[in-house]
């Protein structure tokens, strides 16, 4: 049984508010941690959301020996993220002087023509190459040849085609799908890398 000094101050914390009006007020402080909890859950789901599609480029070189010893050297494209990256620019450059691209053929890409420009003292049969455009969008996983280059097999040919490849660099600047600038590929910077 309470007291009367309880009962006092349940009245005077009370005054002016009937049972109702506790309710109501309840009500108006439990919608507004509702409110508040929904807006950061929000916030956290679309953050994580940004995480679940961040792409990752990467250049990767491939060597194939064939029977008839012909050799063939393909630079791949690789995007090993987990979402798609759009291509915003796509530059070569070769001695870190950047390709002039109406001095190319325009049946070559900038690449091929690159390397073509080299001179590179092997037999080469063939170079050919190919480019992303801007706005292009290269799924995850995706794996792309950019440049092929078929020459004569011999330990010597490898390392000269591989010294080439070292000379030239490509830079490509891409983003995720929320439109946010990701880190870009500099060949110069991260070399290629061997699957061999």
């Amino acid at each position: 049984m309470p007291d009367a000094n309880s009962i006092a101050i349940t009245q005077q914390l009370t005054h002016g508010f009937q049972a109702s009006d506790w309710i109501a007020l309840s009500s108006v402080v439990i919608a507004l941690c509702v409110f508040f909890t929904t807006l950061w859950q929000a916030w956290v789901s679309r953050n994580q959301a940004i995480i679940n599609v961040r792409p990752l480029l990467i250049a990767s070189v491939d060597q194939i020996e064939s029977p008839d010893l012909m050799l063939t050297v393909i630079v791949y494209l690789e995007n090993v993220g987990i979402g798609p990256a759009i291509i915003k620019s796509w530059s070569v450059y070769s001695d870190d002087q950047p390709i002039d691209k109406t001095k190319k053929d325009p049946a070559l890409s900038t690449l091929s023509f690159a390397f073509t420009e080299l001179k590179t003292p092997v037999s080469i049969s063939s170079v050919h190459g190919s480019e992303k455009q801007t706005g292009f969008a290269m799924k995850a996983g995706a794996k792309d040849p950019i440049l092929t280059i078929k020459a004569v097999n011999g330990s010597a040919s490898v390392n000269r085609i591989l010294t080439n490849l070292d000379r030239l660099k490509l830079v490509i600047e891409y983003q995720d799908l929320y439109q946010k600038k990701q880190p870009v590929l500099d060949t110069s910077k991260n070399k290629l890398i061997s699957n061999k």
